[in-house]
This record gives structure tokens, C-alpha cells and sequence, in this order.
């Protein structure tokens, strides 16, 4: 410190530089990946700043933007999710998770999420989930497994990590992907979980 908090946010543009079309001054925009965003005036590159349409408001595109990229990643480039495929997701109520959920769905899969309340397993379907696992009440891997007939899922997304990522790789089907993106839990993926996953015949991805 001083320093201006804030990576991500939302604005119109006022002022362009040198090089930069000048019609975009007065487009609604968001952002990420700039630091000091939590200020009234930012000073961006042109091509971080991504135009929003009309129907998303400044909140929900600083909010969303960055989500929607790692949702976009983890199921096209590092799952290639296809349709008719299951994800399973963690945290499904979670700001990246109802996006991930959302994707997944309009790309065709099925998509199964865990959550720690009855409140959360109702926002998460309103998004398009299918099958909610509360984790106070039941094993999310035995869980993923009987609503999978036994297989496990295709791709599942650990936001987690620790020793919970062990138990995501028990819920992926063998030659299927599973992805640790986080480290909720204060740890990431163990050092083991490499191992694990070749035992079980899972891809595993940890994305920098």
C-alpha cells in the first residue's frame, strides 16, 4: 500500500488511446486480468475490454466474465465435453459453478453438482442442474456412481483440492478427465493424486 484493489470489473468506455477505434468510446464493457479495477477511472488494454450486450448488466459481466472463460477452458479445451456426456461439479452453487452448469447443459451433457443445503440444490437446478448431491448428507462419490449406473462421470470439475480431490478422481469413470482448478480446502492437489488417477485409468488436468 497505496494501492488500488480489484483484477475484474465493468464500465463505459470514456477515452481511447492511439490506435484504438474511436467508436467504442461509449460502449458498455468488461474486464479482467487489470489491476486496479476497484477504482471509478481504469486505464485498460484495448483488447481486454470485452463488449457487453444490452441484456447483461455491468454486474453481472465484471462478475461473470472471468468465470465464463474458465468455464469455457474447463469443458472445451481441457474436458472436451461432448454431448450426452456427464460433469460432475463442485460447489454447483457457487458463482463459477452455475456457470459451468449452464455451459455444460447447453452443450448437451448431463450435469451432476454437489451442494451443502436444500437452498442451494434449488438455485443450482434453476440453472439447469440435474442432479443435485448434498455432501452433509450423502457420499458424492457413491452418489455420482449410482446416477452414472456405476461408471462414474465423465468430467469432474474439483474446485476443492486436498484429500477431496482424491475422492473426485473415485467419482471419474476410467478413461474419463478429472480437473482440479482450486484450493478451497487450504490445500491443492496431493502429491498422490497422480498416482491415483493412473490406478483408476483418469486423465487428470491442473490448469495454471
Amino acid at each position: 500500500l497505496p494501492a488500488v484493489l480489484g483484477v475484474e470489473g465493468s464500465g463505459v468506455i470514456t477515452a481511447v488511446g492511439a490506435g484504438v477505434d474511436a467508436s467504442r468510446v461509449g460502449q458498455r464493457v468488461a474486464w479482467s486480468a487489470t489491476n486496479g479495477s476497484y477504482a471509478q477511472l481504469v486505464d485498460i488494454a484495448a483488447e481486454r475490454a470485452v463488449a457487453l450486450p444490452d441484456k447483461v448488466s455491468f454486474e453481472q459481466g465484471g462478475a461473470g466474465l472471468l468465470r465464463s472463460m474458465t468455464a469455457y477452458l474447463l469443458l472445451n479445451h481441457y474436458g472436451r465435453l461432448q454431448p450426452g456426456q456427464t460433469v460432475l461439479v463442485h460447489a454447483a452453487a457457487g458463482g463459477l459453478g452455475l456457470v459451468l452448469t449452464q455451459w455444460a447443459k447447453a452443450m448437451g451433457a448431463r450435469v451432476i453438482g454437489t451442494v451443502s443445503s436444500d437452498e442451494k440444490a434449488a438455485l443450482a437446478h434453476s440453472r439447469g442442474l440435474d442432479q443435485a448431491i448434498n455432501y452433509r448428507e450423502q457420499d458424492f462419490v457413491a452418489a455420482a456412481r449410482e446416477y452414472t449406473g456405476g461408471r462414474g462421470a465423465d468430467i469432474v470439475v474439483d474446485g476443492i483440492g486436498g484429500a477431496h480431490f482424491l475422492r473426485s478422481i473415485e467419482a471419474t469413470r476410467s478413461g474419463g478427465m478429472a480437473v482440479t482448478i482450486g484450493s478451497i480446502s487450504g490445500e491443492g492437489a496431493p502429491a498422490e493424486a497422480l498416482a491415483a488417477a493412473q490406478l483408476r485409468g483418469v486423465l487428470m488436468e491442473r490448469p495454471s
